[in-house]
């Protein structure tokens, strides 16, 4: 193989590695969105946004000039993976207060309406 060749092949395999990173940040992007409009934030374009990511075939070893950048989404997927947690969490807190605070028949009228 020649050196042009072995180097637009390395110059590939690395683009092709940071698309796949780019599309993480996207989804993590969408994700945290999400989170936000769980919390009353703006939910426009929240859900649609999250892709069905699947793991790209093929891309082999990470290379070792985007292993701090690949630490970085790692980090940033952790933290998101947590928070939902604790969204899910919440979430089943308030519905079960709610359903502590429904009434388990329904109030009866308190006025009548008739005349004297």
């Amino acid at each position: 193989m020649h050196l042009a060749e072995q180097d637009d092949d390395e110059r590939s395999w690395r683009a092709e590695w940071e698309a796949a990173l780019t599309l993480l940040d996207l989804d993590l992007d969408a994700a945290e969105a999400l989170l936000a409009a769980s919390r009353g934030g703006p939910t426009a374009g929240a859900v649609e946004a999250l892709g069905s990511w699947t793991p790209p075939a093929g891309l082999g070893r990470l290379p070792e000039s985007l292993q701090e950048r690949a630490e970085a989404v790692l980090a940033r997927q952790l933290r998101v993976i947590e928070d939902v947690a604790q969204a899910a969490v919440r979430s089943r807190q308030q519905l079960e207060l709610s359903r502590r605070m429904a009434p388990s028949q329904p109030t009866p009228p308190l006025f009548v309406d008739a005349a004297v």
